[in-house]
């Protein structure tokens, strides 16, 4: 009676020996290959292939470059036209003083504007009109204004279109404003 609650002999677990030992090895074969695969990777795969267009690309700058490009940096999009060309200028810093700062607050930004390959030329002969617009419209921001994502976008929104309004006489369009740096202290 002692024995009345014991399993029988030859019972399930020969029965599973076998079976456990085979997932066993099995996932040993497992982690041994998946080992070698992660260290042999670069050596089966070969050299990443480079995606079509690609010497085009790299062509293109050099080629701009030959042509005389001055001043503006060209960024071509990968498999795009060469007509969808752009440039990108970096603008002076300014450091001005914020609205409303009981403690003295500063913003220093540095600013890039992105637009078409005309974009240099018409930001020398408009820099003045542009300086005076970024520090306007910045300077009549407070701390709190820039205070997060969203007032920093909303500041760089609206540079955008005041610099669109002042360079519309020379028939340019910003297409994208960058900070370059931006400190308030």
């Amino acid at each position: 009676m002692a024995d009345d609650g014991a399993a029988p002999e030859g019972g399930g677990k020969k029965d599973r020996k076998p079976l456990i030992m085979s997932l066993v090895v099995g996932l040993v074969c497992l982690l041994i290959g998946g080992g070698a695969m992660f260290f042999l990777k670069d050596t089966i795969a070969g050299p990443p292939a480079e995606p079509e267009g690609a010497e085009g690309a790299a062509a293109a700058p050099a080629e701009a470059g030959a042509a005389g490009t001055t001043g503006a940096a060209g960024a071509t999009v990968a498999g795009a036209p060469a007509a969808a060309k752009t440039a990108v200028v970096e603008l002076e810093s300014f450091t001005l003083n914020l609205k409303d700062s009981a403690g003295g607050r500063k913003l220093a930004m540095k600013l890039a504007l992105e637009g078409p390959p005309t974009l240099q030329a018409a930001v020398e002969l408009r820099k003045a009109h542009i300086r005076d617009a970024v520090i306007t419209l910045a300077s009549d921001y407070s701390y709190l204004d820039l205070d997060g994502a969203d007032g920093r976008l909303r500041l760089r929104d609206e540079i955008q279109r005041n610099l669109n309004t002042v360079l519309e006489s020379q028939g340019v369009e910003v297409q994208r404003v960058y900070y370059t740096e931006f400190v308030v202290q």
